[in-house]
């Protein structure tokens, strides 16, 4: 009770921290200009596929405290959404980049990050739900998504 008022609190500094480290390795990763775009999304996925991995039981509590919340707030979606938009928006610049600079096939950006966030999805209901620990499977599922993004798809980035 001297740094917090609650469990709450606690709970909400613990869900920020973890955040912020996660973005602050995205932008380094999104501002590293000696690599492609296509590598970057892929970095960035098995980065964050990694963090939801060894924050597993943070998650649990998260997904716990989600469905406690979904039966009382009819706002949950908004709120999971505020909390998102800055990734997803990082996901949609780091497309853009990759349309532009014709490294990735032209698509419709919102799509493509909606395939590159349910991954992301994917990746939290495997860990939370299914209590599966491998998340192999999930990068190699992130890399074949942008392989099948990239305008000349590189055969390498698929073998892992």
């Amino acid at each position: 009770y001297v740094y917090f008022k609650n469990k709450k609190d606690i709970f909400n500094y613990s869900i920020r921290q973890l955040l912020s480290t996660v973005e602050h390795d995205i932008m380094v990763i999104r501002n590293n200009l000696s690599v492609g775009s296509a590598k970057k999304i892929i970095a960035v996925l098995c980065m964050i596929i990694d963090q939801l991995a060894e924050n597993r039981r943070l998650l649990i509590v998260v997904l716990d405290y989600l469905r406690y919340l979904s039966k009382t707030d009819s706002n949950l979606e908004k709120k999971v959404h505020r909390r998102t938009i800055r990734l997803r928006h990082i996901l949609a610049s780091m497309i853009i980049e990759g349309i532009e600079s014709g490294e990735l096939v032209p698509v419709t950006v919102k799509d493509a990050d909606d395939m590159l966030y349910a991954i992301i999805e994917s990746a939290i209901y495997r860990l939370t739900i299914l209590n599966r620990t491998m998340v192999s499977e999930l990068k190699q599922a992130a890399l074949l998504v942008v392989h099948c993004l990239q305008k000349n798809p590189d055969p390498t980035l698929i073998k892992g």
